[in-house]
């Protein structure tokens, strides 16, 4: 059995002699440093690249210790009210893993238009396999606030709006455990448990009139298979890379489901116009494609129906959803949606005040729509608009901290709504 094991020398070269507990002459080397490690790209795109080789070959990754770090977050809605939140970021470092051993995130917000929070927590476990654990727990009371009914041209009646007739409450609990392994290059294959359970909704008005399956309040299990890419790097508003993600999921006839059914969702994001389009389909017993998305592969429960929805914010950066600005919150829902967001930040100049600040000039357009086996439709939503981000930022050789506000409006064939939105990014 091989019992060796590996020691880091930190010493001038040959200036070290590393032997075991044992006499023998051959127990005894000499130290002799290993080959540098590959050569990152610098995060300043001006840097020098022999200065940043001669970094990479003196001052090696960090592989010890933890830091920890808290980021503020807000943001505004007309469903949800203002949105105060904070992350909580923990990174711990270890020997031989490369750039760190574990992140962990803690995130809570508060909705003042809906009087419920939101918690969540993620982590990104490295081992020295190849394997890597991931792992996203939530609750919230915020993020269903509304429901217009099933299709891609459900009326929108505003008497009834103003009586809150579409107004709901529902509460649900995600654990989601994945293990993560490389395939090839920078894609990377997922294997995953979800576990959700979703709140009564009984008392809504558009849920007494509707009656739909699952708004009793219901227990899921599944499990999912992926593929996942991501080779972005920098911080706002220069980016670059691309980012990829397909799950495919499974809910079997399990915990208080009375039916099966498989989902698919699609997502990938580009550089630079920070665009990002999606897709999802819920797919009994195979009825035929589905607006050419997916096939049919079981009934769905309520509140697992894909929704398109308006601005959210994302506190572990772990949660997804479907973007259509300029609409109410969940304000379509069908067996499958598709939605494309493009947005372009223009940088108009900088100033130092205490630290230095960066502003400029934001556009974005919006498309989407929802599609529901047995309704024809061929209407897509579409939401445009602009606004101002302001933010500070700071650099060094090996790091770029960004912190961004962000105002828009954004018109939309049911109105015009007003969207502010911050955040940190390290």
């Amino acid at each position: 059995m091989d019992k060796t094991i590996l020691v880091r020398v930190i010493a001038p070269e040959r200036s070290v002699e590393i032997s075991d507990l044992s006499s023998e002459p051959s127990a005894i080397q000499t130290y002799t440093p290993l080959p540098d490690p590959p050569l990152k790209p610098p995060t300043d795109p001006n840097a020098d690249l022999a200065e940043a080789a001669l970094m990479n070959h003196y001052e090696t990754f960090r592989d010890w210790g933890r830091d920890t770090l808290f980021f503020p977050q807000l943001s505004y809605d007309s469903d949800r009210g203002l949105v105060a939140g904070a992350i909580m970021q923990r990174t711990s470092y270890g020997f031989q893993l490369d750039p760190f051993a574990a992140v962990q995130s803690f995130g809570a917000a508060y909705s003042t238009g809906t009087n419920r929070p939101r918690l969540e927590y993620s982590l990104d476990l490295r081992t020295r396999s190849p394997v890597r654990g991931l792992l996203y727990v939530a609750y919230s009371g915020m993020d269903t606030v509304k429901y217009f009914g099933q299709g891609n041209e459900t009326v929108k009646i505003d008497a009834l709006d103003s009586a809150d007739f579409y107004k709901l409450r529902q509460e649900y609990l995600v654990v989601n455990p994945v293990v993560e392994v490389p395939l090839f290059g920078p894609l990377r294959g997922r294997l995953g448990l979800l576990f959700k359970h979703a709140s009564d909704v009984e008392g809504s008005g558009i849920i007494n009139a509707t009656r739909p399956e699952g708004s009793g309040g219901m227990s899921l299990g599944s499990g999912e298979l992926g593929l996942a890419m991501d080779t972005r790097t920098g911080t706002f508003p220069h980016t670059s890379g691309i980012s990829l993600q397909v799950t495919g999921r499974h809910t079997p006839e399990i915990f208080s489901n009375p039916s099966p059914f498989t989902k698919l969702r699609g997502s990938r994001g580009l550089p630079h116009l920070s665009f990002l389009s999606c897709c999802e389909a819920a797919a009994p017993e195979a009825e035929g494609a589905l607006g050419g998305l997916a096939q049919r592969l079981g009934r769905e429960r309520w509140y697992e129906v894909f929704r398109l929805r308006g601005m959210t914010l994302d506190i572990t950066g772990a949660s997804t959803g479907n973007l259509l600005r300029g609409y109410d919150l969940n304000r379509f829902a069908g067996d499958a949606s598709a939605v494309g967001n493009a947005e372009v930040q223009i940088a108009l100049g900088k100033f130092n005040f205490a630290l230095p600040w960066r502003f400029g000039l934001d556009a974005l357009a919006d498309v989407g729509r929802v599609f529901v086996d047995g309704q024809s439709s061929s209407k897509w939503h579409t939401g445009y608009g602009g606004g101002l981000w302001m933010g500070v930022f700071a650099g060094g050789k090996d790091f770029q901290f960004a912190s961004a506000i962000k105002a828009t409006v954004v018109h939309s064939d049911e109105g015009t709504k007003f969207y502010l939105l911050s955040g940190f990014s390290l």
